[in-house]
């Protein structure tokens, strides 16, 4: 990844220290009130705009969704192709790193993770901080959120696998990661399917380590070992206390 982030810099002159000053073809990750304003056609964030309401993309975000995720085509560049969130669909981030000199050019935001680089996001998205431990309900946990700041986090429901209560449609995850169980977006692997994320399996599953891959399983505690038909609890994580059965 460094070396992409490294030809992306390559290929331009840095982020402008001003949106407000580009006038139309903004580039990704830039304030705006209507798509005609954003080089990628689409302002997700502004009243009337797609995604209003999502703390990410307060003050507008210029962007465009014809990209392919987990690339840099159909983006700009310092633009990255991420996940919307439903497994389907990507748009362009404004890319940030503070190892590779790339930077958020709007005071209103900040540098989330999205794997091996960060992305500009509005401050609204962050609702606790992880090092103090506080922002969030008791019944909650403050999950890191911030790429290169790890103080910055989001309070997520906390969970437990065996016997799961999740608001809504959420589904009940070990995140390794985080080292904790807490409610996110069902996935849609079945029993006995590879996964290759925390959360893609379906709801009442856990993708758990299989070899040098990983199978979603039945959730179990390692203390007691206790699977059906004579398979074994195998921990999702090392000094985890949840495992899955195989």
């Amino acid at each position: 990844m460094r070396a992409v982030a490294a030809l992306l810099l390559l290929a331009c002159s840095g982020n402008s220290s001003d949106n407000q000053s580009l006038g139309t073809n903004r580039p990704a990750a830039s304030a705006c009130a209507t798509a005609d304003e954003c080089a990628g056609g689409t302002c997700f964030g502004a009243p009337g705009q797609p995604q209003v309401g999502n703390p990410r993309f307060a003050g507008g975000y210029c962007t465009s969704t014809t990209c392919t995720v987990n690339s840099q085509l159909g983006c700009g560049p310092d633009e990255w192709c991420t996940d919307l969130g439903d497994g389907v669909h990507g748009f362009c981030a404004g890319m940030c790193s503070k190892a590779e000199g790339l930077s958020c050019a709007r005071s209103d935001q900040v540098c989330l993770g999205l794997g091996d680089f960060g992305g500009c996001f509005a401050k609204a998205a962050v609702e606790c901080n992880v090092v103090e431990r506080t922002g969030c309900q008791p019944a909650e946990l403050c999950v890191r959120i911030g790429f290169d700041d790890r103080e910055l986090g989001r309070c997520e429901t906390a969970c437990d696998l065996l016997h799961p209560q999740c608001p809504g449609n959420d589904a009940c995850y070990y995140i390794r990661t985080y080292s904790g169980a807490f409610c996110n977006t069902p996935g849609t692997g079945a029993e006995g399917a590879p996964c290759s994320c925390d959360k893609c399996c379906d709801p009442g599953l856990s993708c758990t380590p299989d070899g040098t891959a990983r199978t979603c399983a039945r959730p179990c505690l390692v203390v007691d070992g206790v699977c059906v038909g004579g398979k074994t609890c195998v921990p999702l994580k090392i000094n985890s206390p949840w495992g899955g059965c195989l």
